[in-house]
């Protein structure tokens, strides 16, 4: 926990955990696509970093002896997800899952 608050203050983060309630965080369908509270849209962006890196430099590959999606989600899956998803995966690693979320988003919208 130190270590993490002491990474948002070398990054300029205040004000840890709050969310403006009055900031536009659902579309009109009232689904989130906000960007949480202070701070977890910074890490979260890190976390697709260090996934990326991962893939790219084939760590996992090397590791698990295949080629695997990182999945870089959280509670809700929304376009903001599926986009972190896809940057995390550069290899195609994560295209079965997308897929299955462009077919369940898009059956959504019908």
């Amino acid at each position: 926990m130190e270590f993490l608050f002491d990474w948002y203050s070398r990054n300029g983060i205040d004000n840890v955990g709050f969310e403006d309630p009055n900031g536009k965080n659902y579309d009109f369908r009232s689904r989130y696509i906000g960007k949480g509270p202070n701070g977890f849209w910074e890490v979260w962006t890190a976390a697709a970093n260090v996934a990326r890196h991962l893939q790219e430099e084939g760590v996992v590959r090397k590791v698990f002896g295949a080629a695997l999606p990182i999945i870089v989600h959280q509670m809700e899956v929304y376009d903001e997800v599926r986009d972190r998803i896809a940057y995390a995966n550069p290899n195609g690693e994560a295209d079965a899952f997308l897929a299955y979320y462009d077919n369940m988003i898009d059956g959504c919208r019908e």
